[in-house]
């Protein structure tokens, strides 16, 4: 009989993020969402049971396309 063994995914960091949209006035074809902040604190839970440290974790409410690039820009920087 042949032994087998399972892959382990071992990573040295984790990252959270999170990106919520509420605001969509600039956007007419969309409605403001109104339960996202909600959305945000079931996040927030998911990563402390996933035990991803507060400091690798980003909160980005409302952001633009340039919002996003910078914080994946600034993310690359640190790697």
């Amino acid at each position: 009989m042949v032994e087998t063994t399972k892959a382990v995914f071992t990573p040295e960091e984790v990252f959270g993020i999170v990106i919520y949209n509420e605001d969509y006035r600039k956007t007419p074809q969309y409605e403001n969402l109104v339960d996202v902040n909600r959305d945000k604190e079931k996040m927030e839970e998911t990563f402390k049971l996933l035990r991803i440290p507060e400091k690798n974790t980003t909160y980005l409410k409302d952001g633009s396309w340039d919002d996003i690039d910078l914080l994946f820009t600034e993310m690359q920087l640190k790697a």
